[in-house]
């Protein structure tokens, strides 16, 4: 099921808000909007040679001026000369003629080779995420900050540097032996082989060292702790019976899993026994974390897990997407979901805050349903996905895009916080935590 315009515009707010704030507006043209939104030079008076400056009051310069003779330079307001040669004075005084970096909103400079004030106050130039139309976040349909630019933050784009270094990545895989057959053929054979090199890999001992998982397991409370306590901030009413009732429609088209059981039941989860059964899984199965910076690795643009190669990175995000996308259509009243539980999501380990949340269900065939929401701006995405059982990796969307893929392993959906990865537009994965908010309400 395709998304919607007006889904699009909320997950493109939900990429921009996981990312950083929205700024301001740049026109295509990259001159900087005025406060009303109206470029220097359309309908107003520049500032620069063989131009008539504005002064204070939108007035020009010399008009209701007094002209100091022939061929003189007339006075503007205050008794401040704006003629050839001069730096004209722009608001509060401060000098914006040719040259000088012109006054933006609040007193921040705006020029050239300046970090333009965006909206409240948030900078919009290098190392972050500008605002394209309508509020839209850099990509498709967007508009850039700089010309020819990838403006990078934490949490968004691969930069230039990167990217070539990536590209040189891949050149040593594709000629290195042991990983060049994942580069070779068909993109559809090479895909048909993801879920299979998987499963094998999940079958080989860990190889990461004790110290290791210690670290990371440290560091993982620690980014929870401050997850859920940031999270408290959500609504009272949220994924209540109330809640439910206040948003009949968010699951329209997937399922409405929530009907099957009281709303308090979907915040927690199902013990690894409890969802093999369901899937009809063999019994003696061991669970596999997919855990990303421990079992799963990037190097020279190929994915390994537990140290064996399984895929060329590009494949595997496509075969994430793919996974994503089974979840069929016409199952909404479809019964038997099973609860994986409610989660904070955080975006940052470094500010280890989160205010959106999600709530998964499955059901026997292994489809994946849920919601998504962040509470601040009101977004209420439907989740679409299901898990591969042969490899136990599950992936879903938000919103029916794949703009933001989130993949994890079943197993790890039993835990009470886990890191998942995210696939985002241009080619760029991060990984993110989910910790499960245990307190629910009818």
């Amino acid at each position: 099921m395709k998304p919607s315009v007006t889904r699009l515009k909320m997950i493109a707010g939900v990429f921009g808000a996981l990312c950083v704030s929205q700024p301001g507006l740049i026109s295509a043209q990259g001159v900087p909007l005025k406060k009303l939104g109206t470029p220097v030079g359309e309908n107003a008076v520049p500032v620069g040679e063989h131009a008539v400056p504005v002064a204070e009051d939108a007035s020009p310069a010399g008009e209701d001026a007094v002209p100091i003779g022939e061929g003189a330079v007339p006075l503007s307001k205050g008794g401040i000369r704006v003629g050839e040669g001069a730096v004209p004075a722009g608001k509060n005084g401060i000098s914006a003629g040719e040259g000088a970096v012109p006054t933006g909103k609040n007193g921040t400079p705006a020029g050239e080779d300046a970090v333009p004030t965006g909206k409240d106050g948030i900078p919009a130039g290098e190392d972050a995420v500008p605002a394209g139309k309508s509020g839209v976040s850099v990509g498709e349909d967007a508009v850039r900050v700089g010309e020819g630019a990838i403006p990078i933050n934490e949490n968004a784009a691969l930069n230039e540097q990167a990217q070539q270094r990536r590209l040189q990545n891949r050149e040593a895989a594709m000629n290195d032996p042991a990983t060049s057959r994942f580069f070779e053929g068909d993109t559809g054979t090479r895909l048909g082989k993801v879920s299979g090199n998987l499963t094998a890999a999940t079958g080989y001992p860990s190889n990461v060292t004790a110290p290791a998982i210690a670290q990371q397991d440290a560091e993982d409370r620690d980014w929870s702790l401050g997850a859920v306590t940031s999270a408290e901030s959500r609504p009272p009413d949220l994924f209540t019976k109330d809640w439910w009732t206040a948003h009949p429609d968010v699951l329209d088209g997937t399922s409405r899993y929530y009907a099957d059981k009281p709303a308090s039941a979907w915040w927690q989860g199902s013990p690894w026994n409890e969802l093999i059964r369901v899937l009809g899984m063999r019994n003696a199965i061991k669970p596999f974390k997919y855990v990303n910076d421990r079992n799963i690795t990037f190097k020279n643009d190929v994915i390994y897990v537990n140290g064996q190669a399984v895929s060329s990175y590009e494949d595997f995000v496509t075969s994430a997407r793919a996974l994503a996308n089974t979840h069929p259509e016409g199952i909404a009243e479809r019964p038997g979901w099973f609860p994986l539980g409610t989660f904070a999501v955080s975006s940052s380990m470094k500010q280890k805050t989160s205010n959106h949340a999600i709530q998964l269900a499955m059901d026997a065939a292994g489809n994946i349903a849920g919601v998504y929401v962040n509470w601040p701006q009101g977004n209420v995405l439907p989740i679409g996905g299901s898990v591969d059982t042969n490899s136990q990796r599950v992936a879903f969307n938000i919103g029916g895009s794949d703009n933001i893929v989130i993949e994890t392993g079943l197993a790890n959906l039993t835990e009470p916080n886990t890191r998942v990865w995210v696939h985002l537009p241009s080619s760029h994965s991060q990984t993110w935590l989910i910790t499960r908010i245990k307190s629910g309400g009818e």
